[in-house]
């Protein structure tokens, strides 16, 4: 028997599928119609003198020959769902590949949380703040707690995490397709953009960009506290007890309280592609 409980999440999963690619593109062919002085490239007249028109008899018998010509506008639109997703996959491809990217030093962030050090008094044995920092993250996995509540501030903090940084592959994407506009500009003067509303579109992209920079940097930061919170309080809980540093530990340790204050975090405006890019960059471009 259906379940039409699982209707609600059918409508979502349909509308994340299909909205995201559409507005993405849809915002990307407003922006190059506002930058264009000569839209003859996107008025009517070309769009219907550049789709693929079935003009063949040949093809339009076999298509009625196998009862396949009735299904076209079905076929139609999952093609068009199809390559909708795959652009949308493709922008954010080109935009993972551009400078610049946020590199966390997650080490430097832990130490610098609230309940870090206290934390560390229940571990008197270690001597390595990496070590402790995986333990944590570790301990306050989502697969690891029993807490739904806190489970999931954890997955919705993830989930804001992605959302942000979709939206930063978005905006330096629109960055160099300003960029291509003003030198598509230089080459071809058949059709001319507007130099100064690409310029100031531009400039406005790269605000966008900075603070969405901002609200990652803080989600990383919230995340980190949130983890050594709900660390530390396991600890509480399970009535462990602080063991006083001895000064050798002292002594081993003042290496990473030398970091504290130190920022966790610098842009790279170098490449960081992603995995597999790395992979070809390093067996097969050499």
């Amino acid at each position: 028997m259906f379940d039409f409980s699982k209707i609600g999440d059918i409508i979502k999963q349909i509308w994340d599928f299909l909205i995201p690619p559409i507005i993405n593109i849809g915002i990307i062919l407003i922006v190059i119609v506002f930058l264009t002085k000569n839209n003859r490239l996107l008025s009517g007249d070309n769009l219907y003198n550049n789709l693929i028109v079935i003009k063949n008899s040949r093809i339009q018998d076999i298509l009625v020959a196998y009862k396949i010509s009735d299904l076209i506008p079905i076929i139609s639109i999952i093609l068009l769902t199809f390559l909708l997703n795959l652009v949308n996959k493709l922008i954010y491809a080109i935009g993972a590949l551009l400078p610049v990217n946020v590199i966390v030093h997650a080490t430097i962030l832990y130490i610098n949380t609230y309940k870090f050090w206290a934390i560390w008094d229940f571990f008197p044995d270690n001597y390595d703040a990496e070590k402790l920092r995986q333990i944590i993250e570790a301990s306050t996995s989502p697969d690891n707690l029993k807490d739904q509540e806190t489970r999931q501030i954890l997955i919705n903090l993830s989930i804001k995490r992605s959302k942000i940084w979709n939206k930063i592959e978005y905006v330096k994407f629109l960055i160099l397709l300003s960029l291509f506009l003003l030198v598509y500009n230089l080459f071809i003067p058949a059709i001319v953009f507007k130099i100064l509303p690409t310029i100031i579109f531009m400039i406005c992209s790269v605000v966008v960009l900075f603070y969405f920079f901002v609200q990652r940097i803080a989600l990383i930061e919230q995340e980190a506290n949130f983890r050594a919170d709900t660390f530390y309080a396991q600890l509480l809980s399970e009535k462990n007890i602080p063991k006083a540093n001895d000064p050798n530990r002292n002594k081993e340790m003042k290496y990473w309280h030398d970091l504290v204050g130190k920022s966790w975090w610098t842009l790279r405006f170098g490449y960081n592609g992603p995995y597999w890019i790395n992979y070809l960059k390093k067996f097969y471009w050499k």
